[in-house]
């Protein structure tokens, strides 16, 4: 364990990695950036939609007026107990 953080630390401790654990840990870190990616997007395409009016079909609760499951009689935010009248 070194006992400073520097730049000469981590190449001290990548040089110390085994093969194949320098390709698990380069894989992980692929993983990590396509899943922040893409996890980007879709919270930027559902903002997208919110500013473009698109709730016009969504179901808000009537305590807290968050948007409701419709697969729960209940409000997962606030717990208030829905009325289920299904016509």
């Amino acid at each position: 364990m070194p006992d400073s953080i520097s730049t000469g630390a981590f190449v001290e401790a990548s040089q110390a990695l085994s093969a194949e654990a320098a390709i698990v840990l380069f894989g992980v870190s692929a993983f990590c950036i396509i899943d922040v990616y893409i996890m980007a997007r879709q919270i930027n395409a559902y903002v997208a939609s919110q500013q473009a009016g698109g709730t016009e079909n969504v179901t808000r609760c009537p305590n807290c007026r968050r948007e409701l499951d419709p697969d729960i009689n209940f409000c997962h935010w606030c717990t208030t107990e829905l009325d289920t009248n299904d016509e």
